[in-house]
């Protein structure tokens, strides 16, 4: 059986798609992604922007985090 195309599965949104050239990092507090940016534009990579994210998440948001 043959992998679907995309134009055979369409996807259906009413949010359009977002694109970044330079960085992107999403949380749910501004002060978390503030401080993934910060990460970013010093030279840190993905990984290191998400460390500072959750790090930061931890402060912002300690009642929806977790051990995991």
């Amino acid at each position: 059986m043959a992998t679907p195309t995309s134009s055979e599965l369409p996807f259906t949104s009413r949010r359009s798609p977002v694109y970044g050239s330079h960085a992107m990092v999403a949380s749910t507090q501004p002060l978390a992604t503030q401080a993934g940016l910060t990460i970013l534009k010093q030279g840190g990579n993905a990984a290191d922007a998400a460390v500072a994210v959750a790090a930061a998440l931890n402060v912002t948001e300690p009642c929806c985090t977790g051990i995991g």
